[in-house]
């Protein structure tokens, strides 16, 4: 950094940014501070006279290569000498590459990886999860004569912030390329989120991750691995939609156990009273007709799927209903 750029930089003010795109996070190994060798969201200091909007988008294209879009703010870090501004940006166009200056390497990492690497700080996690949860700040228009730009969160009537979770089982089969080819075909949600089974249907609670995790320890406590075997499938119209299912020959007992265990105890508030089908969604069609001409397309596929359970994962549905896993369990 030339002594002119030092002039010019206000060293108590920061930006960072937390870019995901298809389900992935962008982040920088550092090669300095107290940072170095871990990996963070792009960012860097203030220039003076600039704002941090474009400070942020200045700082991604000169460490990244990638040009962004400041949307929503995420957070305010505060100390005695200065601030650090986080934001959630969109991705425009470019291909990562290194600085090889004050990054080492750049990297396109899944959030559930992100969220659990050793190797990316807590403070970078957080952030992680308020982007992926819509827990953020959108910028808001006021009237004033002072030019300036407030983040804050609207009230909206009957609105909440609360985020939405589930509990599923995410079988690992040897064979599941087939599933992932009829998913592709038929299941919208099939680029969000992997294969699987739902104990706990999409809820939305206050409840923090830390008490999920408790109450998971303890429902779960009597509950061994087990095996599963999928072979089959049926169609279904009700008023979920149009959908295909993929039917469970074995296991359905132990799966319908930890539903069951589930909703009637701490679960029991979000249990709507339908009859539980354990089974796996494979697609879900627009009308009736589409559902009939996608099933005749599937019946005759005989491959039978077979594995064994011993994990049960939470997930966040992010603001693009992208599957974020926050918590995995063994059983």
């Amino acid at each position: 950094m030339t002594q002119e750029e030092i002039n010019a930089t206000n060293w108590s003010q920061s930006v960072g940014g937390v870019c995901i795109k298809d389900g992935k996070v962008l982040l920088a190994r550092h090669t300095y501070g107290t940072g170095k060798g871990r990996l963070i969201i792009p960012g860097g200091y203030v220039k003076i006279g600039e704002l941090a909007q474009n400070a942020l988008i200045r700082e991604f294209k000169e460490e990244t290569a990638i040009t962004v879009e400041p949307e929503r703010l995420i957070g305010m870090r505060f100390s005695e000498k200065d601030w650090y501004a986080i934001f959630e940006v969109k991705y425009v166009d470019g291909i990562a590459e290194s600085d090889n200056d004050e990054n080492s390497e750049v990297i396109w990492m899944k959030v559930e990886d992100a969220l659990k690497d050793d190797a990316v700080p807590d403070l970078t996690k957080k952030v992680i999860e308020c982007a992926v949860s819509g827990n953020a700040l959108d910028e808001v228009e006021y009237q004033s004569t002072h030019k300036g730009y407030l983040f804050a969160k609207e009230v909206k009537k009957g609105g909440t912030s609360l985020s939405y979770r589930t509990i599923m089982i995410f079988p690992e089969f040897e064979n599941i390329e087939v599933i992932d080819s009829i998913r592709d075909r038929y299941d919208p949600l099939a680029k969000l989120v992997r294969p699987h089974i739902t104990l706990v249907f999409p809820f939305e609670s206050d409840m923090s991750n830390e008490e999920l995790s408790d109450i998971l320890d303890k429902r779960l406590s009597g509950i061994s691995a087990f095996d599963i075997e999928m072979k089959g499938f049926t169609k279904h119209s009700d008023i979920w939609g149009n959908t295909l299912f993929l039917d469970i020959v074995k296991g359905q007992d132990s799966i319908r156990k930890i539903h069951d265990v589930l909703y009637e105890n701490e679960f029991k508030e979000f249990n709507l009273g339908f009859e539980y089908y354990p089974h796996m969604t494979v697609g879900k069609l627009e009308s009736e007709e589409e559902m009939d001409e996608a099933y005749e397309a599937i019946k005759s596929v005989e491959d039978v799927f077979r594995t064994r359970v011993n994990k049960i994962s939470v997930e966040m549905i992010g603001k693009n209903e992208e599957s974020i896993i926050i918590i995995e369990k063994d059983i």
